[in-house]
Formats: structure tokens, C-alpha cells, sequence
């Protein structure tokens, strides 16, 4: 792993300070300034060469070289300003002006990338500002933009639209960026296929609980929800996923589910005065914990004295009568 060199951080955060003076108190083109920054950077040396290559995303910067002269010459040649006066022909209100602004940006970003979707588009929605009085350059530049951010078919790895959630919030298509593409759905989640995971967690040679913290198999069950289905549903979380029945997985899920729909109810688990709500107050879930934390205190379905073990640098908690453990091969 990589040794990081925190020395220069004070000078890092100097030179983001500076840069960020010029656009707040006389109105400086922030792009200008964060680029001086960025030399800045180099020269002082807070970024190495090495790293400097490392954060370059070399293919947008080729695609924007690549596209940029074919945005000078849309609006050099008149094209940009023939194409803002079929939109404005169509319609003078400003709403369905911005609505089609976003939805040619949108239609641009699918068919190469929200980077070279932004410099064919912007001169065309700049034009149709000029064109239509009451509307700002800027308003129409933002729909615009909204629409550049919707790149949902192509897999590029580039920031997206708020609205395409991790999960898809009930959507059936997983609108995800590739970097958190591999993080599954969780049990709360409406379009979360309860039976296509409990096939999984059948060939998972693995314990039970381990899987449970699988965020490639399941994800938003932390360690005290997962004690707290475990102990529901009777199953100790050293047992091997695949000795269990479809059945009794199926309830382990589902009561992770109820777990957590629970907590969700009591305002969350709160260890921390870090973790609260808007209005400074934390989480009570922990009061209704009928596992975790309760190792030394009796259990209360069967009466026998709960247990806690180590597990992955955390611990387990269970019930050793109404969750024994597995028998050592």
C-alpha cells in the first residue's frame, strides 16, 4: 500500500484557501483559479508527478480535445444558433424550452458522454437565451446541465444525476456508477429479490454471518443488526451459509429486514454523539437490542446467559441454548 505524505498538507490547504479568495471577493473565474491552484500544486510539490498521473482521467481530457473544436465550429458556422431557432420555433415558453434543452443534452450525454455532450450543447442553450427574452444565459446553461448529468447507458465512470440512486430507490435498472456497481440492494429496498439471495448465500461456503456483512451479497446489514436477525431467527452466525435450508435463509433475511425497519422507527443505533438528528437527538434502538451488547445478561426467550466472541475485529453476540454453535469436523 502507498505510504501517504502528509507534510505539505498545511501548504495544500494554503493554496485551496488562495485559490478560493479571487472567485469569492472579486468575482475571479473560478475555473482560472483552480487551475493556477492545481500548477501550484505541482510546483510546491503537495502532489507528486507520479500521483499527478494517477488522478488525470486521460481519456475525458482526450474526449474534450476531441470535442471542443466541434463546439467553436458549431457556433462559428451558425449551426448552434440554426439549432436554437428550431427549438425556439417550436415554443417561446420558457419551460419547454428548458425541457428540451435537457432532454437533447440528456439524449448527447447517452450517445457520447456528459463531457462532450456539455461542449456541443452549451452554445446551442446560450443561443436560445439570447433568443427568447426572460430567459437567463445561466438558467438555460443549468438545464442544460441537468441533462448532460443524465449518462445512464454509457458505462463511463463520471459524476450522474442525483436521481440515479445506488440501488435504483425501487427502480428495477441499477443506475449506479461503476465504482459502487458492486454493492448490492438491501433488504429494504422494493425491488430487493429476497429469493435470487438466499440462492446465492446457498453456495456460500462461508459463515453465515460473514455473508450477512457481504456487501456484494447484501447490503446495509451492519454487525449489530446482523446479531439482532440472527438471534430472531435462532441461527448462530458461525454456521456455514450453505448448511442452511432456503427456508430458514429466507427468514434471516426477512428479519434483517424487520431489524432494521425497527431501527428505523426508534431513530436508529447510537453509540456516538456524532450519530444523532436534526434536532441533536440520537438513535434509542439500542434499548430494544435483544443481542448485541447483552453478553453476560440473560436471554430473554430462553433465560440462558448470552455470550459475546471475537468476530473480524468486532464481536458476535448470541444466545449459546437458542443459537448453539455448529459442531467442530
Amino acid at each position: 500500500s502507498q505510504v501517504e505524505d502528509v507534510t505539505r498538507a498545511p501548504l495544500a490547504i494554503l493554496i485551496l484557501l488562495v485559490a478560493l479568495l479571487p472567485p469569492v471577493l472579486w468575482n475571479f473565474p473560478l475555473p482560472i483559479s483552480a487551475m493556477g491552484a492545481a500548477i501550484l500544486m505541482i510546483l510546491t510539490r503537495c502532489i507528486s508527478r507520479s500521483g499527478l498521473r494517477r488522478c488525470m482521467d486521460w481519456s475525458v481530457l482526450c474526449l474534450l480535445a476531441g470535442t471542443m473544436p466541434l463546439g467553436f465550429a458549431l457556433e462559428q458556422q451558425g449551426i448552434a444558433s440554426q439549432a436554437a431557432g428550431w427549438l425556439t420555433a417550436m415554443s417561446d415558453s420558457p419551460t419547454l424550452l428548458f425541457g428540451m434543452l435537457f432532454l437533447l443534452a440528456a439524449a448527447f450525454s447517452n450517445l457520447a458522454s456528459n463531457a462532450a455532450a456539455a461542449v456541443i450543447m452549451a452554445p446551442v442553450a446560450a443561443q436560445v437565451a439570447l433568443d427568447v427574452p426572460g430567459i437567463e444565459t445561466k438558467a438555460a446553461l443549468l438545464a442544460m446541465a441537468y441533462g448532460c448529468s443524465c449518462n445512464f447507458i454509457v458505462p463511463y465512470s463520471q459524476c450522474n444525476l442525483l436521481v440515479m440512486a445506488p440501488g435504483g430507490y425501487g427502480a428495477s435498472a441499477r443506475f449506479v456508477p461503476a465504482q459502487v456497481a458492486h454493492i448490492a440492494r438491501d433488504p429494504l429496498d422494493p425491488q430487493f429479490d429476497r429469493d435470487a439471495v438466499v440462492k446465492v448465500l446457498r453456495h456460500k461456503h462461508s459463515e453465515i454471518k460473514r455473508q450477512l456483512l457481504d456487501q456484494s451479497v447484501v447490503s446495509g446489514i451492519g454487525n449489530i443488526y446482523a446479531d439482532e436477525a440472527l438471534w430472531r431467527t435462532g441461527v448462530n452466525g458461525a454456521r456455514l451459509a450453505s448448511g442452511l435450508t432456503k427456508r430458514k435463509l429466507a427468514e434471516l433475511l426477512d428479519a434483517s429486514a424487520a431489524v432494521m425497519t425497527d431501527a428505523l422507527g426508534h431513530g436508529g443505533t447510537s453509540f456516538d454523539s456524532l450519530y444523532v438528528n436534526v434536532n441533536g437527538e440520537s438513535g434509542y434502538f439500542d434499548r430494544s437490542l435483544d443481542a448485541y451488547g447483552r453478553d453476560g445478561e440473560p436471554c430473554r426467550r430462553c433465560g440462558a446467559v448470552m455470550r459475546r466472541e471475537k468476530f473480524m475485529n468486532r464481536s458476535s453476540c448470541y444466545c449459546p441454548r437458542c443459537q448453539p454453535r455448529p459442531k467442530r469436523r
